[in-house]
């Protein structure tokens, strides 16, 4: 049996719901347990793995950022790395899951299977998926064919890649998804755990951010922000995050990568004073591409990521100190 390391942060799966019916006032009412208390609920986490449980935080996904992203890479990295851990599964909240997931598959440097989970509805709720979800993840990270696939997310016996994930709906079981691209692969009903393909972004041991030393001494992360465009939107809040000293920001663009006029002239003058910019889209599949006629020409775009793990991706590239001329090549190949 696998010796398997859950770590918890929080969020539906640690809470206790209002009442048997309660699917969404939990969230503001309910009372959130420590990882050891929440997973006294579920016995028959024994049968599936050997379980030790390290408690991390106790709060909602929404409360999480990024000093808490580097101290839970911490966690992560130290635990993962010992000799009688096969593998880490991370609890967490849904809000801001595929963040966190992300950061963790470009900064853990290890092969072991890493798997952060999810729910939708908390254990004390009628239909919970959280039993459901710890007995697929905990069948992930004690599985072999699990490693070197980077961070994976198993929600609703579906396996997707942290790159490739997100949250495509506000209250449904299967709301953890990859748009255009589908899982990785399933856990099955008899427990088998099935990959049937694999990213070829860089990750874990690939990914040029995962060195200890970049990370020891990232104490005052850089600020970045998104702005997102609306049809008459004019970059006000571009403004805001100048005054407030962004280090860089990721542009939500219209699709496939345009902007209106005023908000497109507040970004040139943000650029203009030397704010980094990634150029994202609102659409929720396929890559933004540069144009030859873009007002932007030098801007490195998304690629296929979302807006909110572009942002992941700049603020690591800005700790690693990566020069403005390297950044579409991050984005390309991470």
């Amino acid at each position: 049996m696998a010796r398997i390391a859950i770590i918890g942060t929080g969020g539906t799966i640690s809470n206790a719901g209002v009442d048997p019916l309660d699917a969404l006032e939990y969230v503001d009412r309910g009372e959130v347990l420590p990882i050891e208390d929440a997973l006294a609920r579920f016995p028959l986490l024994a049968r599936i793995a050997d379980v030790e449980t390290i408690p991390f935080a106790t709060r909602s996904s929404r409360a999480i950022g990024t000093s808490d992203w580097v101290a839970l890479r911490g966690v992560v990295t130290a635990t993962i790395a010992r000799d009688d851990i096969d593998g880490v599964v991370v609890t967490h909240g849904t809000a801001t899951l595929e963040e966190t997931a992300y950061f963790l598959t470009l900064t853990v440097p290890s092969h072991k299977p890493l798997v952060v989970v999810g729910a939708q509805r908390p254990a004390t709720t009628v239909g919970s998926d959280t039993y459901s979800n710890l007995i697929a993840a905990l069948r992930v990270a004690s599985s072999s064919h699990a490693a070197g696939h980077g961070c994976l997310v198993v929600m609703n016996d579906r396996i997707e890649s942290a790159r490739e994930v997100t949250k495509t709906s506000n209250h449904h079981l299967d709301a953890m998804r990859s748009p255009g691209l589908g899982p990785l692969g399933w856990v099955d009903p008899d427990g088998e755990v099935r990959l049937s393909r694999r990213t070829l972004r860089h990750h874990t041991l690939e990914s040029m951010f995962a060195k200890d030393e970049l990370w020891a001494s990232a104490t005052d992360l850089p600020r970045v922000d998104i702005t997102l465009a609306h049809g008459g939107s004019d970059g006000a809040d571009v403004s805001a995050y100048l005054a407030r000293g962004t280090d860089g920001i990721v542009v939500a663009a219209l699709a496939p990568g345009v902007l209106p006029p005023a908000h497109e002239a507040e970004l040139l003058a943000a650029r203009a004073a030397g704010v980094p910019l990634v150029l994202a889209s609102r659409a929720m599949m396929g890559r933004t591409v540069t144009r030859r006629t873009s007002p932007f020409p030098g801007v490195p775009t998304a690629n296929s990521l979302s807006p909110q793990s572009a942002r992941v991706l700049l603020l690591i590239a800005l700790v690693a100190r990566v020069p403005h001329l390297g950044l579409q090549g991050v984005f390309d190949t991470h």
